[in-house]
């Protein structure tokens, strides 16, 4: 029983990403995923490049400067409501 529930979830996350990737093909979703992206980009990775929050360079960044345990935060909510 536990493969045939294995297989049900494996191929079930695999047709919901699918259908999320055919969802770009509209332009409301194509923009929102850009701009989401792009959004995560800058503010994960603004910090190492200086334009993040004052005073953060990559000697002195950690998870909670960065932002990075609600980014994970925020990812495994979405996770578990979306899934």
């Amino acid at each position: 029983m536990g493969r045939a529930l294995l297989y049900y979830e494996w191929h079930s996350r695999w047709n919901q990403l699918r259908a999320r990737l055919r969802r770009l093909r509209q332009p409301k979703y194509l923009f929102g995923a850009v701009v989401g992206g792009l959004y995560f980009y800058w503010y994960v990775f603004g910090a190492f490049r200086g334009r993040g929050r004052a005073g953060v360079t990559p000697a002195n960044a950690d998870a909670r400067t960065l932002g990075l345990g609600g980014i994970a935060g925020g990812a495994c909510f979405c996770w578990s409501c979306c899934s």
